[in-house]
């Protein structure tokens, strides 16, 4: 579904009617009806020009000026959809009418002041946020470390944090089900040289620019892997799917 028609897509949310949304590196919401037509939903950034939010290169990049939506959530009855875009910030697309409305700009004064309280720090790449069911925790999936962290917001653990789950790779994103279970996207397996310089992002740095650690990321094994934890961390299904590279001159 969407193979070599869809670049990019990051996040995923589905309606309670099974359409599935997701944003591309072009800046695009766009909307998978369950025959899976495609459809462009709304453009994030400013930038109309569709020629020029394609041109991603072959190193896949994207544009400022088109957006780039990352994480995705409906609200309730599925009629608007929340995004955050690493450029612009916050925005609410309201499905209906096919508007978008800026909710927290990503250089809003608020960041960084008084106005915002400081949790904790020294996380490696959070990508991914989720409430627990009884909202008294908040879950982090922290990526290059390969593994969950569990924040304790009320109760009397508040304030304090704990390893949820150690993953078998870099989480991308997570998702609570309606079974109250978590869903956990691994993007690739764990890379030795990531973890052990994990604490030392110059380090980490050089060491990317010295190997060129997007050609590292190519150079894994290409499988999707998909893991279900139960509330207590406990992974209770894993769904794995093989991909063949196909060559261009391949058939």
């Amino acid at each position: 579904m969407g193979h070599k028609k869809l670049v990019g897509p990051e996040s995923i949310s589905v309606s309670n009617h099974g359409t599935l949304y997701t944003g591309l590196i072009n800046g695009q919401i766009i909307r998978i009806d369950q025959n899976d037509s495609i459809h462009k939903v709304i453009q994030i950034g400013d930038q109309i020009n569709e020629a020029i939010c394609n041109d991603y290169g072959t190193e896949i990049h994207s544009h400022p000026e088109c957006g780039r939506p990352l994480g995705l959530r409906l609200n309730n009855d599925s009629t608007e959809l929340y995004v955050a875009d690493s450029y612009y910030g916050l925005l609410k697309v309201d499905l209906l009418k096919g508007t978008k409305q800026l909710i927290f700009s990503s250089n809003d004064s608020r960041l960084g002041s008084d106005h915002m309280k400081l949790f904790f720090q020294n996380l490696y790449f959070p990508n991914g946020l989720q409430l627990t069911p009884e909202k008294d925790a908040l879950l982090i999936n922290e990526n290059t470390m390969a593994r969950i962290i569990k924040y304790y917001l009320t109760g009397s653990k508040k304030g304090k944090r704990e390893i949820f789950v150690d993953l078998p790779g870099f989480g991308d994103t997570i998702r609570l089900t309606d079974k109250n279970t978590l869903l956990v996207p691994i993007a690739a397996t764990r890379v030795p040289i990531l973890e052990l310089t994990g604490k030392y992002p110059i380090i980490r740095h050089l060491l990317g620019y010295v190997l060129k650690m997007r050609q590292l990321f190519r150079a894994l094994p290409k499988y999707g892997l998909l893991i279900e934890s139960d509330m207590n961390g406990n992974v209770i299904k894993s769904y794995i799917l093989k991909l063949r590279v196909i060559k261009k001159n391949e058939n």
